[in-house]
């Protein structure tokens, strides 16, 4: 896979999401199925994942889904910008197949 699921990447998110390391226990047991379950969308909308030239963009993307999905208000700016990377991911697969 093109991004390794590591600390690096759970602190990027960390960070992101402004949550503090007191907060790490939290952070795994919300934030790790929620990894899991971008990855899965990615994969489904055709996004290769071993791809390595994708792997900057597919971890924005985590941290654009983990964003929206943590987000408490209504401002969907988050998702619109995961779909953007995500389709833009998946159209570059395509375009590499044909």
């Amino acid at each position: 896979m093109a991004v390794e699921l590591n600390d690096e990447l759970l602190t990027q998110i960390k960070t992101a999401l402004r949550l503090s390391s007191e907060n790490y226990a939290f952070d795994e047991t919300s934030i790790l199925p929620m990894i899991s379950a971008c990855l899965c969308d990615m994969q489904g909308a055709g996004v290769d994942l071993n791809r390595t030239e994708n792997g900057y963009l597919i971890r924005q993307a985590i941290i654009f889904y983990c964003r929206a999905n943590f987000t408490l208000s209504n401002d969907d700016k988050w998702q619109k910008s995961y779909e953007k990377t995500r389709d833009a991911l998946g159209s570059r697969t395509a375009e590499v197949q044909a």
